[in-house]
């Protein structure tokens, strides 16, 4: 029941965020929408199409290499499948992280190491992130004589740096030591498992070369990401510098991970209106072309993740059945 209502709560969320922004928008700007689609460059789309495809695997890959850090060993085939039934489930639940949870649920099932299963996907998502800003943040300094960049730096630079102090505590030992009372809350042994889970990032500790691997694949999948809004905007004929995709979307992306939507819908589209329409030349309508074809996009590849999900029926449930800690 819970469930339900968060549901219908985040999907009104959705519905209000995009209400309100085809009400700035308006009914005679939306009216062109359709002429995005009449006027594309398709090769284009199914460029930047195949490239997110490609992002995904790239993304397997990592996460595999993170999970042999937790001693976790899984085929490719399993990884595949794991990850798609989550990104599928993305479309349905908070933020574009909400398929994470899905992933962790049925990895912890099928291997009974909860705890690993939490923290290899948890840190799968925090490079990812890293890289992001990475990129965002060389771009940033490279262009300092743009006012979009300048504007913007506080907020790439505060989010570079929150994000490296959440990984330096997560990974110091010292921290994890000063928590340790947490150790014993016997309340349906939420000691242990906090412990458990303590331990679980510890293990990336003695696991360098497994990060910096995770870290240098999330700065190939994140440029993808970048690229492939920029071959969209090339679609559509938008007179966008490659430059400001490098600087604006990783701050999309972390908008649009904020948990308030079902899947990022709404942030997204009103974070791509707010980056992207502040440049003279792009207009509320093309950012939100831009905006909803990354969508739709997304959407289309990730309904394979449903395919297999229906494939594999009940097998996939009975398959990942194993106790936990």
């Amino acid at each position: 029941m819970k469930k339900t209502i968060s549901f219908i709560i985040r999907a009104g969320v959705s519905g209000i965020l995009i209400y309100l922004l085809f009400l700035q928008i308006g009914r005679e700007n939306l009216g062109k929408l359709p002429e995005y689609a009449r006027e594309a460059n398709y090769l284009w789309l199914a460029a930047a199409t195949a490239l997110f495809f490609l992002a995904l695997i790239w993304g397997i890959i990592r996460w595999g290499w993170l999970l042999k850090a937790q001693n976790i060993h899984l085929s490719f085939s399993d990884l595949f499948t794991l990850t798609y039934i989550g990104f599928f489930f993305s479309n349905f639940l908070p933020g574009v992280v909400g398929g994470d949870l899905v992933k962790f649920y049925y990895l912890g099932k099928k291997t009974g190491k909860m705890s690993s299963s939490f923290t290899s996907v948890f840190m799968d998502r925090v490079i990812g992130f890293m890289g992001l800003l990475s990129i965002a943040f060389v771009a940033l300094l490279l262009n300092l004589k743009r006012t979009a960049a300048r504007e913007f730096f506080p907020l790439i630079v505060g989010a570079t740096f929150l994000l490296l102090i959440i990984f330096f505590l997560l990974l110091n030992h010292k921290f994890h030591k000063f928590l340790s009372f947490l150790y014993h809350i016997k309340w349906l042994r939420l000691g242990e498992k906090i412990q458990n889970l303590f331990q679980s990032f510890q293990t990336y500790r003695q696991s360098p070369r497994a990060l910096l691997k995770a870290y240098l694949i999330s700065l190939l999948v994140q440029f993808q990401m970048i690229i492939i809004v920029y071959f969209i905007s090339l679609a559509f004929h938008l007179p966008i510098p490659a430059v400001y995709f490098f600087l604006f979307f990783p701050l999309v992306a972390v908008i649009m991970s904020i948990p308030v939507s079902i899947s990022g819908l709404g942030t997204r589209e009103w974070a791509f209106v707010f980056f992207f329409s502040s440049l003279p030349a792009v207009s509320e309508v093309d950012a939100l072309a831009l905006s909803l074809s990354l969508y739709l996009i997304t959407l289309f590849t990730s309904l394979w993740g449903g395919v297999i999900y229906m494939w594999k029926g009940g097998e996939i449930r009975k398959c990942y059945t194993n106790t936990s800690e």
